[in-house]
């Protein structure tokens, strides 16, 4: 099957659940960590597809790209040529819903959680050949933002639901909620419509 290519920003969440990529500054050349959820500071990574099967993945906050050094995953500037094989990325999803993610330098090569025992502090994220078992899974956690808009049969019976629909449908640049967050700030939004009882005047009864 041939799945949508990601859009958007991301965390990117360890096997075990307890941590995401981060880095501790937003520097040419940091060293990605995986580091516990409750200490993420640079942790939204925008996927851009590249209309052959791989990925460059973009910390959003730096603008710097993931990118194979010496069997690291540092962040670094996009090449004035274009990107190398070391800043490309082929998303593999695994059976159990997680990604391995294999580098384009060298398909033996896959993104690596140096430690899988969060008591040691911030793994670092490695680019290794060895078959490291869940080390090598990842989880792609989208951005989300869950808008819930609540009215009451009043508003529907007045003016029909694909009002209220429309409503969020598109802004002032013509684009749907959903789409203008996704492009501008790597946000999915997910809004849910829930009717309550009549609450509208003058038409509460």
């Amino acid at each position: 099957t041939v799945e949508k290519p990601f859009e958007g920003n991301f965390f990117i969440q360890c096997y075990n659940r307890v941590g995401v990529w981060d880095t501790d500054t937003t520097a040419s050349g940091e060293e990605i960590e995986c580091q516990e959820i409750n200490e993420k500071v640079n942790c939204l990574w925008r996927l851009e597809y590249q209309n052959n099967g791989y990925y460059a993945i973009r910390q959003d906050s730096s603008g710097y790209y993931v990118t194979s050094t010496n069997g690291a995953a540092k962040l670094g500037a996009k090449a004035s040529g274009g990107f190398t094989n070391y800043q490309l990325w082929k998303l593999i999803k695994q059976d159990d819903g997680t990604h391995k993610i294999q580098s384009k330098a060298n398909f033996y090569y896959y993104i690596t959680e140096e430690n899988g025992n969060h008591n040691r502090i911030d793994p670092d994220i490695l680019v290794s050949n060895a078959s490291a078992g869940t080390r090598q899974k990842w989880y792609l956690k989208p951005l989300t933002l869950n808008l819930t808009v609540r009215y009451d049969p009043a508003f529907s019976s007045r003016y029909g639901q694909s009002a209220l629909e429309s409503a969020f449908g598109n802004n002032s640049a013509g684009k749907s909620v959903s789409s203008f967050f996704l492009e501008q700030f790597g946000i999915h939004v997910k809004v849910n419509y829930i009717e309550t009882a009549y609450q509208s005047y003058p038409y509460q009864k």
